[in-house]
């Protein structure tokens, strides 16, 4: 059984898929009550669009719309409520006698002007990787790009520019006279470095099983692959480094002649051969081994001999 369109709206809105004001209610609003709140803030607002109209992401409550309805009410559930009973805001405007007024995008870019935008950075040398170009924000970049397009924005815009209008950052570095495969970030792991950092950090006598380097980062380990290496690099960033370029941790090492056998974390568990060698190595050192003593001193040796029933003391 299908779900009218009022169903499908209580629904929306109990789930909290968007949320609203408490105690707003489509049942509120008639198409007609719409439409002439629609010519009201089309008298208001010149031009009249979405944008400006003013989704916020918390709703809010605007006082003339809760005055009309009498009770608290925001331009986020009246913009719902609009495409509930007309499907879309344009078609609401057309409903209400009104021409939709469409958003138009920044019309400043242009080809030639992202061009010269990517060149200017070529020749000072600022970096033109992905990574590097769309978040950037620096003061210099934009001053280097006013200086070559006549206004300021930054690289971020540029970024997003030059995907509207050639369809990626790439073909718009080709356009430029770029090779975008010499600019590309190069990956730092080689199979040279990751068998020099291995073997600089088992000569250390860290830990190299899988469990305990692929969460190492600490400055010991970091300081152990700069002095091999002349970069700082965590243990873990060596780790997936390893998984990357060889397939596996015991691959790597194994490249770097080392066993993983013998670096391979084994699990210890208490059995007759552990209890009895541990009371050995006490006996040795002349520990009291009795009961007593034990509970007093080494309370888990203890209590293993006693759960496993083995009474060794």
């Amino acid at each position: 059984m299908s779900l009218s369109k009022t169903e499908k709206s209580k629904k929306y809105i109990k789930l909290g898929r968007t949320q609203f004001l408490r105690g707003e209610s489509i049942s509120d609003w008639t198409p007609d009550l719409i439409k002439n709140q629609l010519r009201d803030y089309y008298g208001r607002y010149q031009p009249f669009t979405v944008r400006i109209f003013g989704l916020y992401r918390r709703p809010i409550p605007d006082p003339t719309l809760s005055k009309l309805i009498g009770k608290p009410s925001s331009r986020k559930f009246f913009h719902h409520v609009t495409c509930h009973y007309f499907e879309t805001w344009e078609k609401a405007m057309t409903a209400s006698g009104l021409k939709p007024t469409k958003t138009a995008p920044n019309k400043f870019w242009t080809n030639e002007l992202v061009i010269s935008a990517i060149k200017s950075l070529t020749k000072s040398g600022h970096p033109l990787t992905v990574k590097a170009i769309w978040t950037d924000r620096k003061l210099r970049t934009t001053e280097i790009i006013f200086n070559a397009i006549g206004r300021k924005t930054t690289g971020s815009s540029l970024h997003d520019a030059a995907r509207r209008y050639f369809g990626s950052w790439d073909k718009a570095l080709q356009a430029s006279g770029i090779e975008s495969s010499y600019i590309k970030e190069k990956p730092f792991w080689t199979k040279d470095k990751i068998i020099k950092a291995i073997q600089a950090v088992h000569k250390k006598e860290i830990a190299l099983n899988t469990d305990r380097i692929g969460r190492d980062c600490r400055t010991t380990t970091s300081k152990t692959i700069k002095s091999a290496l002349g970069k700082m690099r965590s243990g873990r960033s060596l780790h997936g480094g390893a998984y990357r370029v060889f397939g596996s941790w015991d691959r790597a090492l194994i490249a770097a002649n080392i066993n993983p056998a013998n670096v391979r974390k084994v699990p210890f568990s208490w059995n007759r051969r552990s209890i009895s060698r541990l009371l050995n190595v006490l006996y040795e050192s002349e520990i009291p081994i009795n009961s007593s003593s034990l509970i007093n001193s080494h309370p888990r040796l203890a209590r293993a001999d006693s759960e496993s029933k083995l009474n060794l003391v």
